[in-house]
């Protein structure tokens, strides 16, 4: 209902078999999903909102099987379906980073609109560093992901306390 898509990979309890549904590719085809026994957390009229088949399409990469809504491999080709699996990795470092390197661990604020407003300044903050990064990367002509965060921020870090503690510089153009 919310339009957003799925790539994500098989459930061990899941068979997949590839000579059902209908064909894509070697090991790529669309298959129909019925909807699960509904969960006890679940209430009944959530439950029955619930389609009661959901169109998925399988594929295998490198020996994974990934499971995604989109569809057509024309837009979507298995090699990127595997691309974007492995993305994933960083997607999951990435939130690492944010609650270790940043402190982001644990929330200070209390009221929901606080805690939206905190987490959001780790956010901008984290992609501030982010965007250093990528400048130093391009300068150095090297990839921004073979930099470490921690050692941007802390050398960002300094670098402002420097900066607090030089008196003011005037600037002769």
């Amino acid at each position: 209902m919310r339009g957003a898509d799925v790539v994500m990979a098989q459930h061990g309890v899941r068979i997949t078999d590839f000579t059902r549904g209908q064909r894509l590719g070697k090991n790529d085809h669309v298959v129909q999903w019925a909807r699960p026994p509904k969960p006890k957390a679940t209430s009944a009229e959530d439950y029955a909102r619930y389609p009661e088949f959901i169109t998925m399409r399988e594929v295998e990469v490198n020996g994974c099987i990934l499971v995604t809504t989109l569809l057509d491999p024309m837009f979507v080709s298995v090699g990127a379906l595997g691309a974007l699996y492995k993305m994933r990795w960083s997607i999951e470092v990435d939130f690492r980073t944010i609650k270790a390197t940043l402190e982001m661990d644990v929330l200070r604020c209390r009221s929901q609109p606080m805690v939206d407003k905190e987490i959001a300044v780790y956010f901008l903050a984290y992609n501030l560093v982010r965007w250093a990064m990528a400048k130093a990367a391009l300068l150095a002509d090297a990839l921004p992901r073979m930099l470490s965060f921690a050692g941007a921020k802390r050398l960002l870090c300094t670098f402002a306390d420097q900066l607090r503690r030089t008196s003011a510089i005037k600037f002769v153009p």
